[in-house]
């Protein structure tokens, strides 16, 4: 007798946004204590992100000493997951929102030129249809 292995488990687009939106709320407080962690007085990770040479990129590393650059290493782990998942969350939430537009704006209004019911057509214009300047 066959044994039914299909423990796979499908999540619906829903499902996948609010995953994908708890997960970059936790990696963004994952990365708030990490700065937390550096030594006070310290410049933070953001500042190293935007550091402009190499000198001063030093001078950071010598302020926050061995473990203040192992907060740092942490800080680059977990900003990966953090973009992995802001990423799919805001793709996820675009295509939600155009396919929800797309969906109402097909029920509510007809296509260009389409009378809708209960309305009168209208009669042809009187003025020339006008072609394009160029072309």
């Amino acid at each position: 007798m066959p044994i039914d292995d299909d423990t796979s488990v499908s999540l619906s687009r829903r499902q996948w946004i609010v995953l994908t939106g708890f997960a970059t709320i936790a990696f963004w407080v994952a990365l708030g204590i990490i700065e937390r962690g550096l030594p006070s007085g310290t410049p933070g990770i953001v500042a190293l992100e935007f550091v402009r040479n190499a000198d001063r990129a030093n001078r950071f590393l010598v302020e926050w000493g061995a473990d203040g650059r192992d907060m740092v290493r942490l800080s680059l782990i977990v900003d990966y997951g953090f973009m992995v998942s802001y990423g799919a969350f805001v793709t996820l939430a675009g295509l939600a929102t155009a396919t929800s537009v797309a969906s109402t704006a097909s029920r509510r209004s007809p296509r260009p030129g389409a009378s809708s019911p209960g309305s009168r057509p209208r009669p042809p214009s009187s003025t020339p249809a006008r072609t394009p300047f160029c072309c």
